[in-house]
């Protein structure tokens, strides 16, 4: 074939490769700009861990796009996650007036609840998620409060119930103490609360039996070794311990 003609296609090829990659480039810019700017520096700031200016984003969108709940979601979420519980409740119950049966936020609105102080609404929540999803971990958060609200009848039957289910030795739930979370079976921290609730009424040796029974399901369950040691060996300042304050882990 003549030189002149193989060079004329070769330069006819690279153009047609140059314009293809010109035209991809152009396609991926256009793609981009679809993205709204807000969403752009919420991926960003949530990518480098700046929480603040991905809140910020959030907000921007979700005043932007009300009808686009799950930046509502996200928002929420956030919320809870870096601590603002009073933002992060009133976020998720817009979002629940929109769809009142969102369990993921249903779990942020009742874990807010409880952690600022309102146990009925905590106890109702718990109680909702329960009926809906028989998770273990809804059923120790309820015998949880009813022990906090001294309706100690009604936690014997909710700790009872745990006890009874098989996977509340397989389903875990998050303890905290101190700030130092740990994982541990259901029914471990069931026998735990029972054995709180049975020390308080004065049975020593139920309660003795119940720790014990905690410590044997999971030997490194840090509050029923401190409950059982305080129980053996009392002192007048110190109180037994189910849990320093509500998990705040979420899905």
């Amino acid at each position: 074939m003549n030189k002149k003609i193989i060079k004329s296609l070769g330069i006819i090829f690279l153009l047609f490769v140059v314009f293809n990659t010109v035209n991809a480039q152009k396609a991926n810019e256009q793609k981009k700009d679809t993205i709204p700017f807000d969403l752009r520096v919420y991926e960003n700031a949530m990518l480098i861990g700046d929480y603040d200016v991905a809140r910020t984003a959030l907000l921007y969108l979700v005043t932007a796009q009300p009808n686009q709940i799950s930046y509502l979601d996200s928002l929420a979420r956030i919320y809870y996650a870096t601590g603002m519980y009073a933002q992060a409740l009133i976020s998720s119950e817009i979002y629940l007036k929109k769809d009142e049966k969102n369990v993921g936020m249903m779990e942020i609105s009742t874990a807010c609840y409880n952690i600022l102080g309102d146990s009925k609404k905590a106890l109702s929540g718990y109680e909702a998620l329960y009926t809906i999803n028989k998770r273990m971990e809804y059923l120790y958060q309820i015998a949880v409060i009813q022990y906090q609200m001294k309706r100690l009848g009604e936690c014997e039957v909710s700790v009872n119930t745990i006890l009874n289910e098989s996977k509340s030795s397989e389903e875990k739930i998050s303890i905290n103490m101190a700030g130092q979370y740990q994982e541990v079976p259901v029914a471990a921290a069931a026998y735990n609360l029972s054995g709180v609730m049975n020390k308080e009424l004065g049975k020593t040796d139920k309660a003795k039996s119940d720790f014990e029974n905690a410590i044997k399901l999971f030997p490194e369950y840090v509050l029923a070794q401190n409950n059982l040691s305080d129980l053996l060996n009392p002192s007048q300042d110190e109180e037994e311990i189910i849990e320093q304050s509500p998990s705040k882990k979420r899905k």
